[in-house]
């Protein structure tokens, strides 16, 4: 057996603290969860909780069992006082990234998920490069045609990553981008 491994809990980790440099004043986040993937939400709350705590960073927990209820979730989010909406990296939110971010912008919620995310409009967005990813499967299924035992081959984890910030949005919340990440961002949407 082998395989690409795409980090995602230290990904949703990752995103508590790049959120805490877009927005250093914010303390209260809201999080989306699918009940529906348990195992999986679970574990990425749990990852962003451990992120979050030493960022006194408190979070919330949301759940979206499916997409007819992004807008009502988030507009409960926006009513609670949370400052914030992260995504974790899960299919059902992966497949909605344009209604999502709109809705995140909508209720004036600076929100932070992956790149793709960033790209439909959300303010920061951060993970694995797929592309390098898919070359490296490609390599790998290169050499199990050639002969190779799958076991032989390692698991391999992902070696380059993306920042991107959506300036766009951020004016449209009337945030000002720390320095420090547009610096940071190998994407800059404007």
């Amino acid at each position: 057996m082998t395989g690409l491994a795409f980090l995602a809990q230290e990904m949703a980790a990752k995103r508590m603290q790049l959120l805490k440099v877009a927005l250093p004043r914010a303390t209260r986040v809201a999080v989306l969860s699918n009940p529906r993937n348990p195992l999986f939400s679970q574990a990425m709350v749990e990852a962003m909780q451990g992120a979050a705590l030493p960022l006194k960073l408190a979070l919330q927990r949301f759940e979206v069992a499916d997409e007819s209820q992004f807008g009502t979730v988030l507009e409960d989010v926006a009513a609670r006082g949370q400052e914030a909406v992260v995504l974790p990296e899960e299919a059902m939110f992966n497949a909605h990234v344009r209604e999502l971010a709109a809705l995140a912008l909508k209720h004036r919620l600076p929100s932070v998920g992956t790149k793709d995310f960033c790209d439909a409009g959300g303010l920061v967005g951060y993970g694995a490069d797929f592309n390098a990813m898919f070359e490296r499967a490609a390599h790998m299924v290169d050499r199990v045609l050639r002969g190779a035992r799958p076991g032989d081959l390692p698991i391999e984890q992902p070696t380059r990553f993306e920042l991107a910030a959506n300036l766009r949005t951020a004016q449209a919340l009337g945030i000002e981008v720390p320095k420090l990440l547009t610096m940071r961002a190998d994407i800059l949407i404007r």
